[in-house]
């Protein structure tokens, strides 16, 4: 029972290709609006008043989904090899135990980003947009909804590198 609760935790496949699709969507949204505002800024000198906030929190948006996808893929700039490389030398240590390190400073990161982003979110709650009434709480909010994901990512990239510190134990015995 347990490792399949835990196959399922480590199962992000279905997550990443929703926020995948999320980020295409708000690409081609950005995209398409930024378009849009420099036809009808240039061509019918009539600019849309709204769309620097909404290119805006699009980019926001994808800043941060956009991260937090680039912790699950394993793309984030990260030490790993440079203190692998610097350490050997001196003390051997494994994939998995320079991951645990790496993995648990990001979620620790990833953690503070939480508490933080809720009481921004909070905060900006009652602030609203220069041209178009909504707050700005709304944009914001992908704080802590990224660095929850971030978070569980963390965790399933942890558990991952404490099974694979447990195989090398197991290995050297």
């Amino acid at each position: 029972m347990k490792k399949k609760l835990l196959k399922v935790f480590l199962d992000d496949k279905i997550l990443t290709y929703l926020l995948e699709g999320v980020v295409i969507v708000l690409l081609a949204l950005l995209i398409v609006l930024a378009f849009a505002q420099v036809v009808l800024r240039y061509a019918f000198n009539s600019p849309l008043t709204w769309s620097e906030e909404v290119a805006r929190s699009l980019m926001i948006y994808l800043t941060f989904i956009g991260s937090a996808l680039a912790l699950k893929k394993n793309l984030h700039l990260h030490m790993g090899f440079s203190l692998h490389s610097l350490l050997k030398k001196t003390i051997t240590f494994s994939k998995g135990w320079i991951d645990l390190f790496i993995n648990l400073f990001i979620g620790t990161f990833a953690l503070l980003l939480l508490v933080k982003g809720i009481q921004l979110t909070i905060k900006l709650w009652s602030v609203r947009l220069g041209s178009i009434p909504v707050s700005w709480g709304y944009t914001y909010m992908i704080l802590p909804l990224s660095s929850a994901l971030m978070l569980k990512f963390c965790v399933s990239s942890i558990i991952s590198a404490i099974q694979t510190i447990k195989q090398d134990k197991e290995n050297n015995k």
